[in-house]
């Protein structure tokens, strides 16, 4: 018998290196709990949707090996098609689960349709996008027409109110995008009035190496879990001295984009 989680595996196609050209949009919809947990509803698709197991079946390993050619070749046609129609596939067994489960909101949905306005407009596809087990939207692109991108979900969708200052993490990106004129027809072809608040922040990155192991010489904590380094006292104010800062610790984070949503779920059939 299997132990549980022994056979999900993941396999490294190319290093963080490989395609350092490939960018990413992270547009936060909600940072809210879900009303189905990815868990739930894995197991209710498993039980009740036809499309899941035709999927896994059929779709999987052709759909796959198309990704990984189109990655390894810096294919950014293919590859974001790809990664597109396999997003749609996977919300579609979501509606195919019964009860079906709604994973993606209005502006979801929106985000999607800017996107294909967006390539239409340009001629070319230069956006791609993908939906895990919920409403926020993981962009693709490439360097070149990251701030194109980042001007229309702006224009589209711009900050809340009071948040336009940290609705971009980047403010340089934030400054190339406001010098970057939207392409000519997408107006015409995507009419959706601005949305204001309807995304919370945007995290413009690229790929990283992800989790990795440190040094020794890295680790901020001893083996039973306290800091090796404690910030010095502040000194009284008055003394004629500057207050002391508390120390400031920088941690490195690593993103992993999933650039084929819910691939778990396609080998859940197997069990």
């Amino acid at each position: 018998m299997c132990v549980e989680g022994a056979d999900s595996k993941a396999r490294l196609v190319g290093p963080a290196s490989h395609w350092p050209d490939l960018k990413v949009l992270i547009c936060v919809v909600s940072d809210s709990k879900k009303a189905v947990s990815s868990t739930a509803g894995m197991q209710t698709s498993v039980e009740t949707s036809p499309l899941l197991k035709h999927r896994a079946s059929a779709v999987v390993q052709p759909r796959l090996a198309e990704l990984e050619k189109a990655y390894l070749a810096k294919d950014f046609h293919s590859f974001a098609k790809l990664t597109m129609q396999d997003s749609n596939q996977f919300h579609s067994t979501c509606l195919d689960t019964y009860p079906p489960i709604f994973y993606l909101t209005d502006t979801s949905r929106a985000v999607i349709q800017l996107c294909h306005a967006l390539n239409d407009a340009c001629g070319e596809v230069r956006v791609g996008y993908t939906f895990d087990a919920g409403p926020n939207a993981v962009l693709l692109t490439t360097t070149q027409h990251m701030p194109l991108l980042l001007a229309a979900v702006c224009h589209y969708f711009p900050p809340p109110p009071g948040g336009a200052s940290t609705y971009v993490n980047k403010a340089d990106m934030a400054a190339a995008a406001a010098a970057t004129p939207l392409p000519e027809g997408l107006v015409g072809k995507f009419k959706l009035a601005p949305q204001r608040g309807a995304i919370k922040y945007l995290y413009a990155t690229g790929i990283g190496p992800g989790a990795h192991v440190l040094p020794p010489s890295a680790t901020l904590a001893d083996a039973q879990g306290n800091p090796l380094e404690l910030a010095p006292p502040k000194k009284k104010k008055g003394a004629g001295l500057p207050t002391e800062p508390p120390l400031t610790m920088a941690l490195g984070v690593g993103l992993a984009v999933a650039v084929a949503a819910g691939t778990a779920w396609l080998f859940a059939t197997r069990r």
